[in-house]
């Protein structure tokens, strides 16, 4: 199904809006959204590695502020 929205004459608020609303419904049915088997072997990875200390987690905080360092 093609669909196609008037996005050139869309505010950007207008824009958001409609993001909202799919981010909504893919939230609403999110057990339909298949999930690759690497995303869960990285998930696997990541746990055992913070329950081994050796990739301890970060906090949201943590986390943006190296983002930001990384990305300069």
């Amino acid at each position: 199904m093609a669909i196609s929205l008037p996005l050139k004459e869309m505010s950007t608020e207008e824009k958001l809006e409609v993001i909202d609303t799919v981010w909504t419904d893919l939230l609403a049915h999110s057990e339909k959204i298949p999930v690759p088997d690497w995303h869960l072997d990285e998930l696997k990875k990541a746990e055992t590695q913070a329950k081994n200390g050796d990739n301890p987690l970060l906090s949201l905080e943590e986390a943006k502020t190296q983002l930001r360092e990384q990305f300069k």
